[in-house]
């Protein structure tokens, strides 16, 4: 069979930044066309007016016709996405040291001198490498197959063999590896030294650690430094000055590094030498974290040392670029078993560490005091000065670099025994205050009272401007997301469950909490937990996704005050990893941080936590406001950051290596790794990386496999956007007629002509399903269906592009994956309220467009839900929606255009109590927990709840949740049910709404209902069951044996009360029956006939009679004996209904009690945040207004220096004419003498 013919991707796209290549011209225009479109939206009417009358009022007083909560107000629910990004009223840069450009010697230049241009080659030289084709095969090799050499030399010997009289494009991998090595674009060399113990070593001493040279490996910080300020991949993302932003409204925005308080008071020392005016300030940012590269025996732990600077944007140091670099692998000291706890090799490991960075960053100590030049990113440059910045690093690494001890704070003086209650006596940790605590405390004092460990000093001690205390940054990953969520509130949950149920049943409750989180519905960027939580391998990941599904799953098996703590510490967690930090999100940090310290203590009331909550990575949380006044977004120093490098820097480069003295090994892997990053930015720089390609001999490879669910988006220019999928679904009819049964939508055609209606009228403000079909426009005749639909938003998070936009893809697919119908749900706009309350919640049934009169309409038909009530539950914070029903009780369809759909909402059921059943997958959630049946009234219309939406791309979620009505008895239909179905009671409901509980195999009822409704239900069964049983039986069973007569007169009854003995059957005649047969009492007499012919009949009778009526005496005795055991019973159970009365009633005093307490404890508490919230906005107000008297006391200082600066040049102008006047009065008298 030929070969089909070959086609190389030899067309570039031409917009610039992008080196994507192509087929054909169709694919790049597609390409253009996805990617590079340009966004322009105009919003359409989000909803139209197909509902009744009755349902758009209920419908508005539930979601629109609520005032909302402004956003300053603490106690108001997150917004549903942080607030588009505006234009920024003011920044302020520093006055001093405010990145003026200069030359090359340090002069400076006039404002708007362009750069010099960079000294590029040619744009056809490649060198080391012959062209790009092979430049992209050594990348392709390399960095992104990662091919053995083996691999390698067998390619080449094979594409060798294709093609003899042409050599390949390496000879064999030493030749690519030489090719590589041969790339000279300043790269920097790995260098190393060593250390070893100086101190006294008694005769004959054998500890190993002592005797050992410890080896370091590092590379120059201040080239590294050079070369990411110099990176052109960073021209447009970085700041050069200090700087204060300020938003429309005057309040301070916390975002990027420099925009923190931290680099302006740095600014202002270093303004002190004058020397330094103009220059540009770059703090270092450090990180350090020990890995373990595999579970194996033997030395596989490293401790690699990365290196970044303050400058670059946030989001460019998260991303995978190289604004982190790894710098350095510090030294592991190991002893054997017996030395691994003395004191002397724990104090030496200490100093190795320390005295390791101070060797390290050595290169920098002068840069830090006197300025340097170094060419920038946008090809200016300029004068810089260093200064150690915050230091990256989990909870034992900032033990280790504030030299305390284990369990204290690093930032903070609050005593180890109570971290979170010592705050008002707690101080922050100085290098003053360590100072004074060595010269004034003995070691053990100074161990045991103020945890500061005698014989180690932090590194920062040995460079100016630095306190390690100050610099240690905010860590979401280890604090947050690993250790107060994973590590603590999930285990804490599981431990409250095995105290109160016991470990079997405890078992039972986390497995189905494990199915409900497998049966979450599918969200884009959600990650699935097909088998729930179970699994032992978590990384940050994994943690951020059971964050956003795990409070609905365990909501019914914990108490609420659990669920309030869950709710108050999800909503702290997203607050903080926000992009954008403003004045009114601190105070909402603040309050949220506040409600989980107070709903927390749950987990102590019930003996889960017994230690006042004595948890360091807890206690930082009360450092974060102002850390992130200091330095920002805390997204953008956090510890995910330096794992990431982990698996390109140390993990990938060991598995790559032999296993045998990896170390040396692995610093080649990265070197060369950088060479490529190196080579493939100056090709790009000089426009060489998107050139055609001539040869097809190579392809560069693409990831055809990307799930584009969700995604980054990079364009500052796009405010937000909904498009349709490129290819509509095939083999469907185009006519809207042919069409409707096709997609289970019969009422499409009526739809369409009265969205046209509407379209055509924009000025009616009626009901258009009350709108006769004759006044509407004609159908059009062809309707095209599309899978899905991509939303463009802004929605600043970790997932988000530099620009802070998200893309998203939401589905309406009837077969997802050859599985069920996937239909995803969406808000659309509704009015100009905030959050929530200014969105509606629906559920994508189609997405479709049509043309009508020469117009291109992209449409969605949906269902509604509307909002239940006008606040969020008080427990999870979840709004309450419920679908909107038309008369015949069914689902409310509608079209809207797709311009009004703002973004994918994710709906999560609220479960309850119940166990969920085994087989229920998430594909069928959404179904199954909106049930509704036309053919029967058994549940009533789907009921729900949504959750107040969050931030990292709406990441706490709506749930929903169904009511179940009372039934009428005479239409009920108790049939039996294999397998159970949710209970589907209102939220928050405790009884007397209909039916609690589940019907199971037989009709039987499993839980407490109301009275009435009971006995319809009891009456319906009774009267239904095909086998008749005894009355009396059938209500002991119910446990309703003091409503007997109540439904044996029921009428449901009536029918076959005849075939029913009474309860209390009086003593009559004995009855016989045959054999085999048995009495209502259980008896067995037998009418045996008599085989002797010799007997007398009479006689026979006689004997007979006697043995009857002997029976029948003890039928009565026992008849009896059960009468008088029946009325025992009844005066037992008078006496326990006095005593529960009397319990009942003690009950309700102590409850009025409770209640009158907890109304003094709401009033009392409501006072004091009431004057917390007085104080802490005096307080703000007072901070603005010293920031304007500091900026304005600033210019000032600024104004009076440059007027002394000219007043000593109108000086020294001054003294000059003088001298010159004197001078040629001089000369005169001397003229004057001579004549």
């Amino acid at each position: 069979m030929p070969n089909r013919p070959f086609h190389a991707r030899n067309l570039p796209c031409p917009v610039p930044g992008c080196d994507k290549l192509f087929k054909n011209q169709s694919g790049l225009t597609q390409h253009r066309n996805r990617k590079h479109a340009q966004f322009h939206i105009e919003r359409a009417q989000a909803r139209s007016h197909l509902r009744s009358s009755s349902q758009s009022s209920g419908a508005s007083a539930a979601s629109g016709g609520v005032d909302f909560v402004p956003q300053d107000d603490p106690g108001a629910p997150p917004l549903i996405h942080p607030p588009a990004p505006n234009r920024r009223d003011r920044i302020v840069i520093h006055p001093f040291l405010d990145g003026t450009p200069c030359d090359a010697q340090g002069n400076y230049l006039p404002p708007g001198s362009l750069p010099p241009p960079r000294e590029y080659g040619s744009k056809t030289d490649y060198s080391p490498y012959a062209n790009h084709l092979d430049f992209h095969l050594a990348d392709l090799l390399y960095r992104r197959v990662q091919m053995s050499g083996g691999e390698i030399d067998e390619l080449m010997q094979n594409w060798a063999a294709r093609n003899p009289a042409q050599s390949p494009p390496f000879n064999d991998h030493d030749d690519l590896y030489g090719t590589i090595d041969a790339t000279e674009l300043d790269t920097i060399p790995w260098q190393s030294f060593e250390v070893r113990y100086n101190g006294t070593i008694t005769e004959g001493s054998t500890t190993p650690w002592k005797q050992k040279a410890h080896t370091v490996y590092f590379r120059n910080p201040r080239a590294v430094l050079q070369s990411q300020l110099g990176n052109p991949d960073f021209a447009k993302e970085m700041d050069f000055a200090a700087k204060l932003v300020y938003a429309k409204d005057g309040s301070r925005e916390y975002q990027d590094f420099m925009s923190g308080n931290w680099a302006w008071r740095q600014s202002d020392m270093i303004a002190n030498d004058q020397r330094t005016h103009g220059a540009t300030f770059v703090p270092i940012i450090l990180g350090s974290d020990k890995t373990t590269v595999s579970v194996a025996t033997g030395q596989n732990d490293f401790y690699p040392l990365y290196l970044s600077n303050g400058l670059v944007y946030n989001s460019v140091r998260r991303a995978h670029r190289n604004a982190v670099t790894l710098i350095g692998f510090l030294a592991i000291p190991k002893t054997d078993r017996e030395n691994e706890d003395s004191s002397e090799f724990r104090t030496f490991r200490r100093n190795l560490f320390h005295g390791s960075l101070c060797q390290i960053l050595e290169s920098l100590r002068e840069g830090m005091s006197t300025p340097e030049v170094v060419r920038f990113a946008d090809g200016h440059y300029r004068r810089v000065v260093y200064g150690l910045g915050p230091y990256i690093a989990d909870y034992p690494e900032q033990v280790l670099l504030a030299g305390v001890v284990q369990g204290w704070c690093a930032r903070c003086t609050a005593s180890n025994k109570d971290l979170d209650g010592d705050e008002d006596n707690a101080g922050r940790r100085s290098q003053k205050l360590t100072e004074a605590i060595l010269d004034a405390f003995t070691p053990k004092e100074m161990w045991s009272s103020y945890g500061v460990i005698h014989d180690v000093k932090p590194f920062t001690w040995s460079f100016p401007r630095a306190d390690i205390h100050e610099l240690l940054s905010p860590d979401l990953l280890h604090q947050l997301i690993k250790g107060t969520f994973k590590d603590h509130l999930v285990t804490w949950v599981e431990e409250y469950l095995e105290a109160v149920h016991g470990s079997a049943k405890a078992k039972k409750i986390m497995a189905d909490i494990d199915r409900r989180i497998a049966a979450v519905p599918a969200f884009p960027g959600l990650r699935r937990f097909p088998e729930g939580r179970g699994f032992k391998q978590w990384t940050g990941d994994d943690s951020k996704a059971l964050m956003k599904v795990y409070m609905p799953a365990i909501e019914g098996h914990v108490p609420s005050k659990m669920i309030c703590a869950f709710s108050a510490f999800l909503d702290f967690c997203y607050l903080v990893r926000r992009n954008i930090i403003d004045q009114a999100t601190l105070v909402q940090i603040r309050d949220s941080l506040t409600r989980y310290h107070q709903e927390r203590r749950v987990f102590e009331d019930i003996g889960v936590v017994p230690n006042k909550f004595c948890l360091p990575r807890q206690h930082s949380l009360s450092h974060y406001a102002h850390l992130i006044q200091e330095f920002g977004a805390p997204n953008g120093l956090c510890s995910s950051i330096t794992e990431s490098k982990h698996i390109k820097a140390v993990k990938e480069p060991w598995r790559r290596s032999s296993r045998f003295q990896a170390l040396e090994q692995m610093l080649t892997i990265n070197e060369r790794l950088d060479k490529l990053a190196a080579a493939r930015v100056d090709f790009k720089a000089r426009g060489m990386s998107v050139a055609a390609i001539p040869d097809p001999a190579v392809v560069e490879a693409t990831d055809e496999d990307e799930n584009d669910d969700l995604a980054g988006i990079d364009d500052r220019e796009i405010e937000g956007e909904v498009k349709l999928a490129i290819m509509p679904v095939r083999h469907l009819p185009r006519n809207p007629y042919n069409l409707a049964p096709r997609v289970n939508v019969p009422t499409l055609p009526a739809l369409l002509r009265r969205f046209l209606y509407a379209q055509n009228n924009p000025d009616f403000d009626g009901i258009l399903a009350d709108v006769p079909l004759d006044l509407c426009p004609d159908a059009p005749k062809k309707v095209r269906v599309f899978p899905s639909a991509t939303a463009t938003f802004y929605a600043p998070s970790d997932q988000s592009g530099l620009s802070g936009h998200l893309r998203e893809r939401i589905r309406a697919s009837p077969s997802w994956r050859r599985g069920a119908a996937r239909h995803d749900c969406v808000f659309v706009e509704g009015n100009d309220a905030l959050g929530f309350r200014g969105l509606m919640a629906a559920r994508v049934q189609l997405f479709i467009s049509f043309k009508y009169r020469r117009i291109d309409y992209a449409c969605a038909v949906v269902n509604w839900f509307s909002t239940i009530g006008d606040q969020p539950c008080p427990d999870m914070g979840m709004w309450m929606v419920e679908p909107d029903l038309d008369a015949r009780r069914r689902r409310v369809l509608d079209v809207i255009h797709i311009d009004s759909i703002l973004r994918g909402a994710h709906l999560v059921p609220i479960f309850g109590k119940k166990f969920i059943p085994r087989t229920l997958l998430d594909l069928y959630t959404r179904d199954v927990m909106f049930y509704d049946d036309d053919n029967d009234d058994t549940y009533s219309p789907p009921r729900g709840t949504s959750k107040s939406p969050y931030f990292e791309s709406q990441h706490k979620h709506i749930a929903f949740h169904e009511e179940r009505a009372r039934k009428k008895a005479a239409k009920a239909k108790v049939s039996p049910s294999p397998t159970p179905r949710p209970s589907r009671t209102l939220h928050g409901a405790k009884g007397g709404l209909g039916i609690r509980g589940m019907f199971t195999e037989g009709g039987a009822l499993h839980s407490q209902t109301d009275s009435q409704t009971h006995i319809d239900v009891l009456c319906a069964t009774y009267a239904s069951n095909p086998s008749p049983s005894p009355a009396s039986s059938l209500l002991q069973c119910a446990g309703m044996r003091d409503q007997a007569e109540t439904v044996l007169d029921h009428p449901a009854c009536q029918e076959r009360k005849s075939s029913v003995l009474p309860v209390f059957p009086e003593i009559t005649e004995p009855k016989l029956t045959l054999q085999g047969e048995e009495d209502g009492l259980g008896t067995q007499p037998e009418l045996r006939q008599d085989t002797d012919l010799g007997r007398e009949p009479e006689t026979q009778f006689d004997e007979c009679f006697d043995s009857v009526t002997d029976t029948n005496h003890r039928l009565q005795f026992r008849v009896n004996d059960l009468i008088e055991r029946l009325a025992m019973v009844g005066d037992l159970r008078d006496h326990a209904e006095q005593e529960r009365d009397k319990a009942m009633g003690e009950c309700n005093r102590l409850k009025r009690k409770w209640e009158e307490l907890e109304q003094q404890k709401e009033e009392l508490m409501e006072r004091l945040e009431k004057q917390r919230h007085k104080w802490e906005a005096e307080r703000d107000a007072v901070a603005q207004e010293r920031d304007g008297f500091k900026h304005q006391l600033y210019e000032a200082w600024h104004e009076c220096s440059m007027q002394k600066r000219r007043a000593n040049i109108m000086a020294e102008s001054l003294n000059d004419a003088a001298q010159n006047a004197s001078d040629l009065a001089k000369m005169l008298s001397d003229a004057a003498n001579s004549k």
